[in-house]
């Protein structure tokens, strides 16, 4: 398998969406469908970067939430678990691959950052307790995001009958339409 020659490798949403299809969804796109994620909210659930040391506090804080004032994702993002620490680079371009607004300062440069779904909203979770807390988010969620770096190779599509564990087929049986995205 040979990579297209004529997609060039940039790293801008805007291939991530062609690749994908996703494009095909969006305004103008090929299905007439005008999708962009509106009245939709995604579970991003971000492991631990590493701590930080905060002097003031004279502490160790994580990195593990998206950070919402980003001019992409501004006034889309709700911090949850209770937020502590600081955000994550990993998390905010997690966040902005699937919800860039795709619009900012610099025309030529948000554009191209634009997510796969830009008016989605999004709530930001560590990962400590994500099984508890996609149990009781799941009915205001379609969709959860998990890139913990698990190991595998490329992501995974989880349905029911991938969980082992009470918690998760708990999770998916009542919520038929969750998908779980972990990589």
């Amino acid at each position: 398998m040979q990579r297209d020659p004529t997609l060039k490798q940039l790293p801008f949403n805007v291939n991530a969406a062609t690749t994908t299809r996703t494009d095909e969804l969006h305004p103008g796109g090929g299905l007439g469908l005008g999708l962009q994620g509106a009245g939709y909210t995604v579970g991003i659930w971000e492991a631990d970067e590493g701590p930080i040391w905060v002097p003031e506090l004279q502490e160790w804080l994580p990195m593990t939430y998206v950070g919402r004032d980003h001019e992409q994702l501004a006034g889309r993002v709700t911090l949850l678990d209770p937020p502590q620490g600081f955000f994550s680079q990993h998390a905010t371009h997690v966040a902005g691959t699937i919800g860039g607004s795709g619009n900012g300062a610099n025309p030529a440069m948000a554009a191209p950052a634009r997510g796969m779904a830009p008016q989605v909203d999004m709530l930001s979770l560590s990962s400590v307790d994500d099984f508890n807390e996609m149990a009781i988010l799941a009915p205001s969620i379609q969709v959860s995001n998990h890139s913990y770096g698990l190991g595998t190779l490329g992501w995974s599509v989880w349905d029911v009958d991938d969980l082992n564990g009470e918690i998760g087929k708990e999770l998916f049986h009542s919520n038929r339409r969750h998908r779980l995205l972990a990589g």
